[in-house]
């Protein structure tokens, strides 16, 4: 489930129509060693380091378990979204920030 509630932040943000679109997400440790397997189990690489991209296609999005579909709900979208880390830093000794800039094919990217 909280993997799904954090791949539905891109898909929310993806649909704003803007044309710049930013998730910040602040981790521990722990998370970020569960979201780089879950992601790995699902054939997607979790972004923790600058330039890091997630690509979330409406293939990657089927094969899913059904406790993310879940927590994704019907905000899933019928093209590409992906989301490059643009940002990395520690909080503090249990806390890291990532900003990743979300880019999604229905919309223009920013010049």
């Amino acid at each position: 489930m909280t993997f799904g509630e954090l791949l539905r932040d891109f898909l929310r943000v993806a649909s704003v129509p803007a044309t710049d679109r930013w998730v910040v997400q602040l981790l521990n440790p722990r998370l970020v060693r569960y979201l780089d397997g879950a992601a790995h189990r699902h054939a997607l690489h979790w972004p923790t380091a600058a330039d890091d991209v997630l690509t979330l296609t409406p293939e990657v999005l089927s094969t899913l378990p059904s406790t993310a579909t879940r927590a994704i709900g019907t905000i899933a979208t019928s093209t590409a979204v992906s989301a490059t880390c643009t940002q990395v830093a520690a909080v503090d000794e249990g806390l890291t920030l990532y900003g990743y800039r979300v880019a999604y094919d229905g919309y223009d990217e920013p010049p």
